[in-house]
């Protein structure tokens, strides 16, 4: 003991070496010398205090300055001095008299905390009125009653003395964490004897140990620079905001606060009631910030001028720049919200704020430390928001990450974690904001496994070192976090989907969430499309790679779509912004690499619409008007890119020009793509080269008109086969259809009529056309016995003759899953919209559900590549297409120029599980519903192998990985449409 006593601490040059025994000067005295309780002009402690007056130490009455006032002492509260005044801070709060005239009364038990809740309700104070303003007192009154009934805890925060039991949170001293491979080392520190309060006093400060390994170095704020400043910096940024701090505060809590939980709510709230000089001048100012942008959304706040934000901003950046001399917790935090605001983002400051939780450890595992169990919980939260932080920076500016794995002890949150007023707070803006931010924290731990895997320097040189095998190895690293993303997205609770915004909400935002995951899909197939070369790569290869980033696109565009002024009008995360561009991002991407002109054609009408929703979008959100010129800027480059036609691209990649090679390879040899005869037990493949020539309705899905008898013998089963599924997903249209007892209804593209029946139950009479003959005769056969319902051949692109014989018959038209077929020939479109109006009653109402914009897109493009792979045009593919699937935008222009008012329209991405049936699943559905693009191949043979082609490019899409089950990925567009 007395050699290691003898040894010197190694300080950095500049430094004179101390001897440890001369550094632990004061511990070299009895402990009870050295500690501030035994000091004679040491305050006491409250405990030894209250004990010295019940012992009668001094006298039977405490001085003033020392016993609570009369309300205080009846409260069983503590009794804390405003500052420069002779009132308590309760008394000032409650607007009463602060008197000391009443005798102490006998000493009790502490009182429940509904006594001293009632006891505050009952209380006005002229400085709060109005519903917010009750709303706070509220929340005011309930931090203090559980405060009051945790002090044991170390929740107390009614004076700054109760919070230096903090870490990170004392208001004159701040903490620097002692590395181990700093001057201070650990054996040595180890021998050092400490006090009750785990410390030790050196000429630099004060050693606290928090565990048997972490060692912290307590400093004073006093005399570090520009201390002098934040009392000035406090009262400006309070002038400021004037007698509107109350209300920007709860604003706060209500919108920005659930979302990013990094305040200790109860916290908060008690020091600003006693003074807002409690409070680091950059966190009060960055609250205020972040709280203004929904000033309009407080009834009392409408009518009044807002303080100014870009002084208070200001005033915020520059006290930030100076806590970095006495670094704490608030720093950070301040840090995290200033990054939020708009304009906000910045990679040099999310770096300052990193440095800045590094120095207080904030990247260290605290679960055995020896601070209040709240503050290990707070210090969780603000660590995995700034791995939030972190991790999202660095995707949306492309740097290297700051925190790595082998530096990251935090663990996983957990409902302890959460004080009990910031987890479903009813009046926030999400039923349950802990849900909500673990959720993003579990997202971006995927995200960071996509940076790591695909984007750092050392993942890059080991893609490229690859060659022509980068795609395959990146395929194989891409699966598991594919697996990952997709289990993530599963499990999300159901108050965090889309459609779960509650009717009595202001906003909701789920929005950023959800966006961050289209964001990190997209990640990931970038890096994938980005790796597809046409002259290494297997041509198979990129068509799967294309399919899949094409699916993914289309549904981030559609997400956006769906956005509604609940979402927009809420919080969102720094980096959304960038994630709105990034989804324009590879659509641009992918129109710059498409193979032929018809594709690029597609992603550049994609864009446009997509750059037309954020226009109008950014009127809710105005951060969306940065995607919007970044995507102008992107547009604009790629207009002077010229593609070829896709058969003149597939005919320069294919080994031979007469179409024998079963798909157009390079390097792989054909041997390991042959495909032996592929087909549903039971089921004819393609056996009928009919040629048949159908109409709007022709296809199994409904009805064909002119087909075989072989044919329509076929259909009928083949169609329960495959795609019985299509009645039972009309829940939806159904309902808005709502048939009632006096209505007549016409239902278009009945098929084999189970709608059709199911409305008669209710209506008045239906009467159900389509124009399979089939179809018809089955309807007749199992719904005979209901008189109301009737079934007619007919073919339903050209009602004229109909509507002539039945104007303002109908109260309502229906259709269900068949104008996408029936509207496929663009000279009779309008004329099925205006032939239904006539039929029409005056108010009566179209009611349709089909296939809108983005529909079965997987199966659509794999077909018509499957056909160009056997020598077909692209563009006779194409125009085989049976379907015609359109946008919102059309359809509602179409409905407005018949004379229709739209009364609801509606986009749907609903992914639809195929059928179980041996003679149905992706091949039946193949088979039944591409048969139309199948037909322009010369013989079965073509067929065959173009089926084999769709079934092998679509496989891994649409399965499942946890049931094996496979799923389409259906875009339903719903109308309810009245006749003027």
């Amino acid at each position: 003991m007395t050699a290691l006593t003898a040894r010197s601490l190694s300080f950095p040059s500049g430094r004179t070496p101390v001897p440890i025994a001369a550094a632990c000067l004061p511990s070299t005295r009895k402990l009870s010398e050295s500690s501030d309780t035994a000091r004679p002009d040491a305050p006491m402690p409250p405990s030894i205090a209250d004990n010295a007056a019940e012992m009668g130490a001094t006298s039977a009455t405490k001085p003033r300055r020392d016993r609570p006032c009369d309300a205080c002492r009846k409260r069983k509260s503590r009794c804390v001095l405003t500052e420069g005044t002779q009132m308590c801070v309760l008394c000032k709060f409650h607007n009463q008299d602060c008197t000391y005239v009443e005798l102490p009364l006998p000493r009790k038990k502490r009182m429940n905390s509904g006594t001293l809740e009632g006891e505050i309700s009952k209380r006005k104070s002229p400085d709060l009125e109005g519903s917010s303003a009750r709303a706070i007192k509220g929340s005011i009154s309930a931090s203090l009653v559980k405060t009051e009934n945790a002090i044991e805890k170390g929740v107390a925060a009614h004076d700054p003395p109760s919070l230096k039991k903090t870490l990170g949170l004392q208001k004159n001293r701040h903490s620097q964490y002692v590395g181990w491979t700093t001057e201070f080392e650990p054996c040595l520190v180890e021998l050092l004897p400490l006090n009750e309060k785990d410390e030790n006093s050196l000429f630099r400060g004060t050693l606290r140990k928090v565990s048997d390994h972490d060692t912290f170095l307590m400093r004073d704020d006093e005399g570090t620079e520009k201390f002098e400043e934040e009392a000035r910096d406090l009262d400006a940024i309070q002038n400021i905001v004037g007698s509107h701090g109350r209300a920007l505060v709860e604003i706060y809590f209500e919108i920005v606060h659930p979302s990013l939980p990094i305040l200790h709510k109860d916290v908060f709230l008690q020091m600003y009631t006693r003074s807002y000089r409690e409070f680091a001048p950059a966190l009060l100012a960055a609250v205020y910030v972040l709280a203004l942008r929904w000033w309009s959304f407080k009834t009392e706040l409408v009518s009044q001028h807002p303080p100014d934000i870009k002084a208070l901003e200001k005033l915020a950046m520059k006290s930030l720049g100076d806590a970095v001399y006495r670094p704490r917790l608030s720093t950070v935090q301040a840090g995290l919200l200033l990054l939020q605001r708009p304009g906000g983002d910045s990679w040099l400051l999310t770096a300052q704020v990193v440095a800045i939780s590094q120095e207080l450890a904030l990247h260290a595992d605290c679960s055995d430390w020896a601070i209040p169990p709240w503050e290990r919980g707070l210090r969780r939260r603000l660590a995995w928001a700034l791995f939030v932080q972190d991790k999202w920076s660095s995707l949306v500016h492309g740097r290297p990450s700051h925190l790595g794995k082998t530096d990251w002890a935090v663990r996983p949150l957990v409902e302890s974690d959460f004080p009990e007023s910031d987890i479903g707070d009813d009046t926030g803006e999400d039923n349950d904001g802990r849900l909500l931010f673990t959720q993003m924290v579990a997202l971006t731990d995927i995200l960071s496994e996509v940076l790591d895997t695909f984007f750092t320097q050392k993942a890059s040189s080991e893609i490229e070192d690859q060659g022509k095998n980068a795609t395959r190895l990146i395929l194989e690293r891409a699966k598991p976090v594919q697996i990952k993303l997709r289990e993530w997205f599963a499990r999300l609770p159901a108050c965090l989907r889309m459609d779960s915004i509650s009717t009595d909400r202001k906003v909701s935002s789920i929005g950023y969430l959800h966006l961050a995951y289209f964001a990190t899909e997209i990640t990931l197939h970038r890096r994938i499309v980005r790796s597809l070369d046409p002259k290494t790569t297997d041509p198979y290869l990129i068509h799967i790679c294309r399919s899949a980033a094409k699916t993914r696109l289309i549904s981030a565009m559609d997400f956006v779509n769906r956005l509604k002024p609940e979402h927009l009008k809420s919080f969102w995360y720094f980096a959304s912004k960038v994630n709105f561009t990034l989804i324009g991002t590879f659509g641009s991407l992918l129109w710059a690499t498409a193979p032929g002109k018809e594709e690029a054609d597609f992603y550049k009408l994609r864009l446009n619409e997509y750059k037309w929703t954020l226009r109008v979008s950014s009127k809710d959100a105005d951060f969306m008007d940065y995607a919007v010129a970044n995507l102008d800027a992107a547009t604009s480059l790629l207009k002077t890119v010229e593609k070829p036609l896709l058969a003149t691209y597939l005919a320069s990649h294919s080994s031979s020009g007469d179409g024998s090679q079963d798909y157009p390879m390079t390097d792989a040899p054909k041997s390991s793509f042959e495909f032996s005869p592929f087909r549903a037990e039971g089921m004819e493949p393609f056996a009928m080269d009919t040629g048949v020539n159908a109409s709007g309705l022709a296809s199994p899905s409904t009805s064909t008109s002119g087909a075989s008898s072989g044919y329509e013998a076929y259909i009928g089963p083949a169609y329960r086969a495959s795609a019985a599924f299509v009645p039972k997903l009309a829940t939806k249209v159904m309902q808005y259809l709502d048939p009632q007892p006096h209505e007549i209804i016409l239902d278009l593209g009945c098929g084999d009529g189970p709608l059709t029946a199911e409305i008669a139950h209710t209506a008045k009479s239906v009467v159900g056309l389509d124009s399979s003959e089939s179809m018809i005769a089955t309807a007749k056969a199992k719904f005979s016995s209901q008189e109301n319902c009737t079934f007619h051949a007919e073919d339903c692109t050209d009602l004229g003759k109909r509507a002539s014989e039945n104007i303002g018959k109908f109260d309502k038209i229906f259709s269900n899953a068949a104008l996408h077929w029936i509207l496929r020939n663009p000279s009779t479109r309008k004329g099925v919209f205006e032939n239904s109006a006539k039929m029409l009653k005056a108010g009566g109402k179209l009611v349709f559900e089909m296939g809108g914009a983005g529909n079965v897109a997987e199966v659509n493009t794999a077909l018509t590549a499957a056909v160009a792979a056997q020598g077909v045009p692209v563009w006779k593919a194409r125009e085989a297409c049976p379907w015609f699937f359109p946008s919102e935008n059309w359809m509602k222009g179409m409905l407005d120029e018949v004379g229709f008012e739209v009364e609801k329209l509606e986009l749907e991405y609903r992914p639809t599980r195929l059928t179980d049936d041996k003679k149905g699943g992706l091949e039946g559905w193949v088979r039944l519903m591409g048969v139309e693009v199948l037909n322009v191949l010369e013989n079965a043979r073509q067929k065959e192998r173009a089926v084999e082609f769709v079934l092998v490019v679509l496989k891994d899409i649409l399965t499942r990985v946890e049931d094996g089950s496979m799923w389409l990925g259906y875009v339903r567009l719903r109308a309810v449409a009245r006749k003027l």
